[in-house]
């Protein structure tokens, strides 16, 4: 048998060499937030994302080997290792040799790793004698072999192909096993304190700002209160205590969500933006703390924690705030009345013309930045209500055309702090509306929307009318969009 020969505070220890791929020079780690102390964070080994498993913090909690002053060297090489929860990296102080040693020479402890097998406690605990898998005898001293399925955290990893972009490499167009391309998936990116969060938008049901909140005597931390939205009382909860976050954070933005067919709020201090990633750019670690279903790479290679809301609030926390819950269950499928089905959304200013779009349709917003102008010609207007291009903008490396609704609603185009872009994207093709003012995200019955695309004077971009909180909402029909030239 082959093994590798490790170096870790001072002692040796040893990996079989049939799951060591290769040794390399240490990497730039992007940490995680959330993970067990041993995860240092990820690498990018030739395009595949791994967790760094820090072997010194592991050797640590279960042999603590005491260094003072200079002794302690820096880690230095790392390992790619293959086990049966998948493939990670593990640094080490120094690989030092390979050799060959007779089977019988190793005293096995294989079935205390059997024993780790069936016990999901000592795999978080990681007892000494399951770590080990065997022992023996080198050069008159006695070596550990380690037992590298105790070791792995199981995380999955993507293949990225092309050039990376920063650490992590850059997601590309990819394909399923039956060759249909990738589905987006939205997400609310949430500031909370010095975390970014990301939140399904399949959760999300409205955003707003804080309105008038009622506490309730004897409730636990995790319940902030009562609010009353169009005269339905809903369940506050804090994400601050949710997530037992040791930070003075001052929420600002209600966001409701639907868990187990009840509506909630969630208080967080800022809705970031809304962003669509790839379906399997979600990457998971085993060890992770369990209110979080993976993460998400950011637009600057930062790693951004997934909420996962069916375990932050499981069984048992959901019987802990049952008794203040108003049950508003949704009614069975089949009976609900088409007219009672809701549409998701996305509300903003245009001027004062308070307008509205097709959740589906948006694959994220942007703070508004200048566009680049092109050169005019009687060939770049269109039929539109005599609509023009007003330039071209590169979002994240993809250029896209701008089309400023404020110019297509003749109000005056003053540019503030508030002034967005929403990024759309019909038929494959993507477009940045320029507006105002981003407002919330809300739900409106298709009995509350009018169609007036054949009445309105802008026949093509008005698609309906909504009646939401006794105001009117312009609804705007993207389809506009196909029909229009870029020269």
């Amino acid at each position: 048998m082959e093994i590798v020969l490790i170096e870790m505070n001072k002692n040796e220890y040893a990996f079989t060499a049939d799951c060591v791929e290769r040794v390399l020079d240490p990497l730039p780690v992007t940490p995680l937030p959330f993970v067990a102390k041993k995860v240092d964070g990820l690498v990018n080994v030739d395009g595949h994302v791994l967790p760094q498993i820090n072997l010194s913090v592991v050797l640590d909690d279960d042999q603590p080997v005491i260094l003072t002053g200079d002794e302690e060297e820096e880690l230095k090489q790392l390992l790619v290792i293959h086990s049966q929860n998948g493939t990670c990296s593990v640094l080490v102080d120094h690989v030092s040799k390979m050799i060959e040693l007779d089977d019988d020479f190793i005293v096995d402890l294989a079935d205390d790793a059997e024993e780790l097998e069936e016990d999901e406690d000592a795999v978080e605990n990681e007892h000494s004698n399951h770590f080990f898998k065997g022992e023996f005898q080198y050069e008159n001293k006695t070596i550990m072999l380690l037992n590298q399925d105790v070791l792995s955290v199981g995380q999955s990893h993507v293949d990225f192909s092309g050039e990376n972009s920063g650490i992590l490499g850059k997601v590309g167009s990819q394909l399923s096993n039956d060759g249909d391309e990738v589905i987006d998936v939205p997400y609310l990116l949430i500031d909370h304190g010095t975390e970014q969060f990301a939140l399904s938008l399949s959760y999300t049901r409205e955003i707003t700002e804080i309105i008038e909140m009622t506490e309730i005597p004897g409730a636990p931390k995790e319940v902030a209160g009562i609010v009353s939205i169009r005269n339905k009382p809903i369940l506050v909860l804090s994400l601050t205590a949710m997530l037992k976050i040791d930070e003075e954070i001052d929420p600002k933005v209600l966001v409701i969500v639907e868990i187990q067919s009840h509506k909630m709020g969630l208080l967080v201090e800022k809705v970031a933006s809304l962003q669509r990633f790839k379906e399997d750019a979600l990457h998971t670690v085993k060890e992770m703390n369990q209110d979080f279903a993976g993460y998400l790479q950011g637009d600057n290679d930062e790693m951004i924690a997934v909420l996962a809301l069916d375990a932050l609030i499981d069984e048992k926390k959901f019987k802990k705030f049952s008794r203040y819950l108003v049950d508003n269950e949704k009614k069975n499928h089949n009976d609900v009345d088409l007219m009672d089905e809701k549409l998701r959304m996305l509300t903003f200013y245009v001027g004062e013309e308070y307008c509205a779009l097709d959740l589906a349709t948006i694959e994220r917003i942007e703070e508004y930045s200048e566009s680049s102008m092109l050169p005019p010609s009687d060939s770049d207007k269109n039929l539109v209500s005599g609509l023009t291009i007003d330039g071209v903008i590169q979002v994240h490396g993809e250029v896209f055309p701008v089309i400023d609704l404020r110019r297509l609603f003749s109000v005056d185009i003053n540019n503030t702090n508030f002034t967005a872009h929403i990024i759309v994207r019909i038929d494959d093709k993507g477009w940045v509306l320029v507006v105002d003012k981003i407002d919330r995200v809300i739900e409106i019955k298709q009995r509350d929307i009018d169609d007036v695309s054949k009445e309105s004077e802008k026949s093509g971009v008005l698609g309906a009318v909504a009646k939401y909180d006794e105001r009117l909402i312009s609804v705007l029909d993207t389809e506009f969009l196909t029909g229009l030239r870029l020269h």
